[in-house]
């Protein structure tokens, strides 16, 4: 396309994330800017929707030019705006991703099933490099509890753990986490948050994976190799453990889901779905290494949550601290329900309503 002050859109097959390449004949000296999004907003590209800047700014001499960006970016819609006059061909992008998977999902013939497979299939493959990732785009991070979801998707579509494995053992081959307090794991890793904010549920789910990734991969060793990451853990929470057993007023960023459920109202005193992940987080530890005292221990507080949360129809999220002990407000929350029987506080035997 010949551009004189002008732009041109440029809509790719899907969203994908690689290097932008493209040709550039510059008839006068031109800037061009490749502004890029992964939608379109009323129109055209937001370049700061997320609250990053998509822009590149080229000066480009007279004679021809083969530009491709240095890092991999994420985009289905690129912008090319031009001041000057050149003639831009041959954009594409070369892709940067998970190898094609060996195991193919089979479906039945259904157009819009089939768009959906391939969408899952490509979403994997850009999110699972050297680290399982919050997204390719804007946020590049490793995060437990995402991770947890990823690596199954990642042993159904290849039959490894080999990302898997890669990100667990980010946790275990660091000395220590110098801004986290003694025991406490990141929310996510590699990296360094120097102003000393985690996610309890998050170190949670790193013990739910743990055991899964055994299970899938076989690597008994590996529970060793982790032994003293999950019993330093478990030392973290113990001092947050009220008379019931139930932790309360854990510290900085107290994570359940991106809900209801995560109000200030509903996530502190006592919140059940973390004491439901912690539960759990007991009973795996147990198993992995042969502590009984810890089955016991989740056993208990399983019982305790029952007791306590399940208002005869659903399972309530929390209690707060009054003055005359622990009051329940009665918040109920779709989530957790989830918690609750994906955490193994009920069943459908137990709890058949």
């Amino acid at each position: 396309v010949s551009l004189q002050n002008g732009y041109a859109l440029y809509r790719f097959a899907y969203n994908a994330t690689g290097f932008i390449r493209l040709h550039v004949q510059c008839e006068q000296a031109c800037v061009v800017y490749l502004l890029f999004d992964e939608i379109l907003t009323d129109g055209d590209v937001d370049f700061l929707r997320l609250t990053n800047c998509n822009c590149f700014k080229y000066y480009l001499g007279v004679g021809e030019h083969s530009i491709m960006s240095f890092a991999p970016y994420t985009m289905m819609y690129l912008k090319a705006v031009v001041k000057g006059a050149c003639t831009i061909s041959d954009v594409s992008i070369i892709e940067y991703q998970h190898p094609e998977p060996a195991v193919q999902i089979r479906i039945p013939d259904n157009q819009a099933l089939c768009l959906i497979r391939d969408s899952a299939v490509r979403t994997f493959r850009q999110n699972a490099l050297d680290v399982f990732m919050d997204c390719p785009s804007r946020e590049r991070a490793g995060w437990l509890c995402d991770s947890f979801f990823t690596a199954r998707v990642e042993y159904v579509l290849t039959g490894t753990c080999t990302v898997e494995k890669v990100f667990l053992e980010n946790f275990l081959l660091a000395d220590q986490f110098e801004h986290l307090p003694e025991g406490m794991l990141p929310m996510c890793y590699p990296a360094d948050h120097y102003d000393g904010v985690f996610i309890p549920n998050w170190a949670m789910w790193f013990v739910l994976e743990l055991e899964e990734y055994i299970k899938r991969s076989g690597d008994c060793a590996f529970a060793e190799r982790a032994k003293s990451r999950v019993y330093g853990l478990i030392q973290y929470f113990a001092p947050f453990e009220n008379e019931y057993g139930l932790l309360e007023k854990l510290e900085k960023w107290v994570f359940v889901e991106w809900s209801r459920a995560n109000d200030p109202d509903v996530v502190q005193d006592v919140n059940f779905p973390t004491n439901m992940l912690y539960a759990r987080m007991l009973q795996i530890a147990g198993r992995l290494y042969g502590d009984s005292a810890l089955l016991e221990k989740s056993q208990k507080l399983q019982e305790t949550i029952r007791q306590r949360s399940f208002n005869g129809l659903f399972f309530t999220d929390n209690e707060r601290r009054t003055a005359h002990g622990l009051e329940n407000p009665g918040n109920i929350t779709e989530v957790c329900q989830y918690y609750a029987f994906f955490m193994g506080t009920a069943d459908k035997r137990t709890y058949p309503e």
